[in-house]
């Protein structure tokens, strides 16, 4: 059981109603709102979701404010002005991620004479690591997983099975889901009437920390200048980062969406399924782009687009209905 006052306090969380929370408010679980009971916290943060917050049986929620007067009866409010948030730091404390107590290498791993392994980490069945690789402490490389020489992983990374890593160098605390490829070759040629010719792809790919890779994405290794990813990016599954990409602190690409060769993406922009980036523009702080898009020009701060190519969200919204309706 949590005890969520001592939870909360831990996490220096801002409750407006804290004094209200009493020592014995306990939880076993977190569930959504339909499916709670007596023993779990669920919460609420969208106005969607508001008769399902009136219809609930869960013992606790967290919700915004304004949704005070929506608790039914029995229930115990934690009110905060950001519910999803402290929902997600809740289950961190109630749902830790496993820590390696112990050093273990696989007696099948494959691992190079001169290749450094800080203790403890898992290494699981198949892996093999090549040269002049380093890894830090509390690292878990999970089964067939390929890092190729020069590599560089900080400490507390998790990579799941079938990844393979080649010219990156990682911070700390990433999670790199199964089958991602990071630091290939970069799609880069000249092109004649002859024929095309490979330019040599020198570049490597830097990841920051608190990064997530989702399953089976690529991130080209850059042709001259790096690629890059900042602290606290995350990109979801099957997505493709061309060769000296720059992904700013706090992005987020969602699945099926594309980033080309040296486009810059800055802080905090979105870019939702299934949407692209041309190569070699500047995509401002704060963009962000609907689902099947594409962006072409560099944004400004803040700029909400959608469409190919982008353009206005609410009016590219508008012509959306005017289309439908033939007008």
């Amino acid at each position: 059981m949590l005890q969520l006052k001592r939870a909360l306090q831990s996490l220096g969380a801002e409750i407006s109603n804290f004094n209200n929370i009493g020592d014995d408010w306990a939880i076993d679980g977190v569930q959504t709102l339909p499916r709670a009971n007596g023993s779990q916290l669920s919460f609420c943060h969208n106005d969607k979701y508001t008769k399902q917050l009136a219809q609930t049986r869960a013992g606790y929620v967290i919700i915004l404010p304004k949704y005070e007067n929506f608790v039914p009866i029995g229930c115990r409010a934690i009110i905060c002005n950001n519910a999803y948030y402290m929902v997600a730091r809740v289950m961190q404390l109630l749902y830790p991620t496993p820590t390696i107590d112990s050093h273990y290498i696989d007696p099948t791993a494959h691992i190079s004479a001169n290749a450094i392994i800080h203790q403890p980490c898992h290494i699981g069945p198949g892996v093999v690591i090549g040269d002049a690789v380093v890894i830090g402490k509390n690292c878990h490389i999970k089964p067939y997983c390929v890092i190729e020489e020069g590599c560089i992983l900080g400490e507390g990374n998790r990579i799941e099975p079938h990844c393979t890593i080649q010219h990156t160098s990682m911070g700390n605390n990433n999670y790199i889901h199964a089958g991602v490829r990071l630091g290939g070759r970069g799609f880069g040629f000249a092109s004649t009437r002859e024929g095309h010719w490979d330019i040599p792809q020198i570049g490597r790919v830097n990841i920051g920390n608190h990064c997530e890779i989702g399953a089976n994405s690529c991130i080209d290794r850059g042709a001259l200048e790096d690629t890059i990813l900042a602290d606290h990016v995350r990109i979801d599954a099957m997505v493709m980062v061309g060769h000296g990409a720059q992904i700013g602190f706090g992005s987020i690409i969602a699945g099926q969406g594309g980033v080309a060769g040296s486009a810059r993406i800055g802080k905090f922009v979105v870019i939702a399924a299934q949407s692209g980036v041309a190569g070699h523009i500047d995509i401002a702080d704060f963009t962000q782009l609907a689902a099947k898009s594409g962006i072409t020009a560099p944004t400004n701060i803040g700029d909400k687009l959608g469409g190919m190519p982008a353009y206005n969200i609410q009016t590219y919204l508008k012509n959306s209905v005017k289309l439908r309706k033939g007008l």
